[in-house]
């Protein structure tokens, strides 16, 4: 008897978040002895288990056309998520005849425990609410009646099956097909589709910030892919970046999917939660560097002209632990033992800021508002944790495909001319295709390759791959794996708790000029009774009543969807593009 759909999301919620007597389990039993409470630790486990990568399947369309309708990073429990933004792509996508909806991840907004005060900028907590609300707003696009490929990206993945052991990407497929939607879930980061003629399509939902220039972030994907050996796609749809652009770059034709929710400016603490600083108004209470909360008493509005500068504090290439304003803004430091007001762009790598605390979840030490446990409880710190996850992070292991020019050419041209060369006495090595050595050193009448890697983990074991079987290997006697660094510990950076003050300090890891020059960008500030300072994106900062500014909104994020036509011939490649962009207004 075949299971009810109800049976199979229960199996799905139980599948992530129990745990089997196993290596897991013994793994456990060690957290528990340490006094950490199991469902602490479960989402670690149960994450060990599972690549971020799918398979790599290929989901096969038919046709040598087709029209979709194609966006990503909706963020939906997000409070910036604009419901108008799915309506009107409905309509379009119902006006044009799209064949099907393509999604480049990032769906639910999830939720960072390492970023609190995140949940203040939602209108739906926790899995089941972004859940049930994803599967409304996308019910949207079920009226068209054609079906949804989709791939899941970091805020599905980091939050929800890191973080809770629960795979949003299955159990939403699920909530679909119970209303009828026929949907396709790809599996999470990339995804490829592929027409009858062989022209592929991939999804992609990568890591990493955004760039100063639109177009760098794609460019470099598409050298990515070349350079892992893969062929390239006729189109790639990628996602994350909150930018919408179409470039063709190296024969791909390259998409940037754009977003459905703007999230930006500068976070201000108040007694009712984080507020964005442009929506403070007076009379709000707001945390000052008394580490108590004082009414604001005006606010100042300005257009700056010129650079922003930036402050990375805590923690590296963090979005929770970075400050970005005016270079002549004061903030709160410490520098050789004297707690100071400093302009932003004399705030040197070293020095000392002051953040918000939180409590450890287990032993209610005080740590840093972006930390969920202090550093002798934190599992990942723990041996046997750090061995557990190295197994299962980094790149996914990759077939190197002996095809294409390059190895024609080696087979055909050079590996002949070598032996040539041979009879005439020369010690040679082809590098033609395929593997590239660093360096290639002769000792003793022996051929050695040397490879100086900063790799680690799967991402080296991917490098070495590539040698296996390679042509090279007939002419060398030894490969040597040249380590350049140290392993990177896992634990945190230097914190410590202020007695006087109530504030955690923590060092500034990085303090620059953007590069970036905004011809006109709403800055705020605000003016606070007596204490004359207040906490903008978790930093101490001193209000001033000169002209210095907080930055109001980011690089602006790019809200729309496209809908794109692709032909292509029976030659595997995308000959015909023809993309329309809706900004949304």
């Amino acid at each position: 008897m075949a299971k009810s759909l109800e049976e199979k999301l229960e199996e799905e919620k139980l599948k992530y978040s129990s745990l089997v007597e196993s290596d897991e389990f013994k793994l456990v039993k060690k957290l528990q002895k340490k006094g950490i409470n199991t469902n602490d630790v479960m989402s670690i486990v149960n994450a060990s288990k599972k690549n971020r990568r799918n398979d790599n399947d290929v989901y096969n369309i038919s046709g040598d056309h087709t029209k979709m309708l194609v966006f990503g990073d909706t963020h939906i429990g997000n409070k910036g998520y604009d419901a108008k933004i799915m309506n009107t792509a409905a309509k379009v996508a119902k006006s044009e005849n799209v064949d099907m909806i393509v999604c480049t991840g990032d769906i639910a907004d999830g939720w960072y425990q390492n970023r609190p005060a995140a949940i203040f900028e939602q209108d739906a907590i926790g899995f089941d609410n972004q859940l049930e609300k994803s599967v409304k707003e996308f019910g949207k696009l079920g009226d068209l009646d054609k079906p949804l490929y989709f791939i899941t990206g970091n805020h599905e993945y980091n939050t929800f099956v890191r973080g809770a052991g629960v795979e949003f990407g299955n159990i939403f497929k699920l909530r679909l097909d119970k209303e009828g939607f026929e949907n396709y879930y790809m599996g999470n980061a990339e995804a490829n589709l592929q027409l009858e003629t062989g022209a592929k399509i991939k999804l992609l939902h990568p890591d990493g910030g955004t760039a100063y220039a639109i177009s760098y972030k794609s460019q470099k994907i598409i050298e990515s892919l070349q350079g892992a050996g893969e062929r390239l796609p006729g189109a790639a749809f990628i996602g994350h970046f909150h930018k919408s652009e179409y470039i063709p770059y190296q024969g791909v034709h390259t998409f940037q999917t754009g977003t459905m929710c703007f999230r930006g400016s500068t976070g201000v603490r108040t007694a009712e939660g984080t507020k964005k600083i442009h929506s403070i108004k007076e009379g709000d209470l707001v945390l000052t560097h008394k580490n108590r909360f004082m009414p604001v008493i005006k606010i100042y509005k300005h257009k700056h002209k010129g650079n922003f500068w930036k402050i990375n504090f805590g923690r590296k290439n963090s979005d929770a632990s970075r400050i970005v304003g005016t270079p002549e803004h004061p903030i709160w430091v410490e520098r050789n033992g004297t707690k100071q007001w400093i302009a932003m762009e004399n705030v040197v790598k070293g020095d000392t800021l002051f953040v918000p605390s939180s409590e450890c979840r287990n032993c209610k030490a005080k740590i840093p508002y972006y930390n969920v446990f202090c550093n002798d409880c934190n599992p990942m710190n723990m041996r046997e944790v750090q061995e557990k996850l190295s197994k299962t992070r980094g790149p996914i292991i990759m077939e190197y495909n002996q095809s294409g020019t390059g190895w024609i050419h080696l087979k055909k041209d050079i590996l002949p001319y070598c032996e040539k060369l041979e009879d005439d006495g020369y010690s040679v090595v082809p590098v033609g295709a395929g593997v590239i050595p660093d360096i290639i050193a002769f000792k003793d009448g022996k051929i050695h390759s040397f490879e100086l890697e900063s790799k680690q983990g799967l991402a080296l074991e991917r490098k070495k791959k590539k040698y296996e079987n390679a042509q090279i290997m007939e002419y060398l006697d030894e490969v040597h794996w040249i380590n350049l660094k140290e392993k990177k510990k896992q634990g945190h950076n230097y914190h410590e708790f202020d007695e006087e003050s109530g504030f955690i300090k923590v060092k500034v890891l990085e303090s620059k000029k953007e590069e970036t020059v905004y011809n006109e960008n709403t800055v705020y500030n605000l003016e606070v009774l007596e204490d004359n300072s207040y906490v903008a994106s978790n930093v101490v900062v001193h209000n001033c009543n000169a002209t210095k500014f907080m930055r109001g909104k980011g690089i602006p994020a790019h809200k729309g969807f496209w809908v794109i036509d692709l032909y292509s011939k029976k030659n595997g490649k995308i000959d015909k593009v023809v993309p329309q962009y809706y900004p949304a207004k």
